[in-house]
């Protein structure tokens, strides 16, 4: 018959196999830092030759080739920035050029699409707060220069037509200072 096991060799057993996964994610790490230890590079060369190589295994070209299953020549591929805004889809050659435009540029794209966390994470780094508050500047001078100005010229054109000058068309009346026009009239002293 068989022995049956107790609580305790259950618990002893547990622990070893925690041990046994402790040690096999640790070799994982080591052999993950082995083979791409450029990955967390911070926009060095390395990182740059990494995503290339990336766009050249996720955009296949097999122009060459007889498709047996596949209707295409080509796979498009998107390019993923830090905080997740997406460019593209586009031809695997499209990609590579816009990859080193952008690169040339300063703004590091990946052929990968970032994950919530990793998008997260980026927004709390002074690297997106400087984009965004010198993104917000722009858009506030472009506003300023789009909306600037319109109305002075909406009310000189108008002033114009009606003979007007333009501070008496700015003047608009506030509810409690509209006369009826029996009101006007003895105002005015018409009757």
């Amino acid at each position: 018959m068989a022995k049956q096991k107790t609580k305790a060799d259950i618990i002893q057993e547990n622990q070893e196999l925690l041990k046994k996964i402790e040690d096999l994610n640790a070799q994982n790490k080591e052999a993950a830092a082995i083979v791409a230890p450029d990955v967390q590079d911070d926009g060095g060369l390395s990182r740059y030759m990494h995503e290339m190589q990336d766009i050249r295994k996720k955009g296949r070209v097999e122009a060459g080739t007889i498709q047996v299953k596949d209707f295409t020549d080509h796979k498009n591929i998107s390019l993923w920035t830090k905080d997740g805004k997406r460019i593209g889809p586009m031809h695997r050659h499209n990609a590579e050029v816009a990859f080193r435009r952008f690169w040339d540029l300063g703004i590091k794209l990946s052929a990968t699409q970032p994950t919530m966390e990793q998008i997260e994470e980026y927004k709390k780094t002074a690297e997106y707060k400087a984009i965004q508050a010198k993104l917000a500047k722009a858009r506030a001078i472009k506003n300023k220069s789009r909306k600037s100005g319109q109305m002075d010229r909406l009310a000189r054109e108008i002033a114009k037509m009606s003979g007007q000058t333009v501070e008496a068309i700015n003047n608009v009346f506030k509810s409690n200072e509209i006369k009826s026009l029996t009101e006007g009239k003895e105002m005015a002293g018409v009757k």
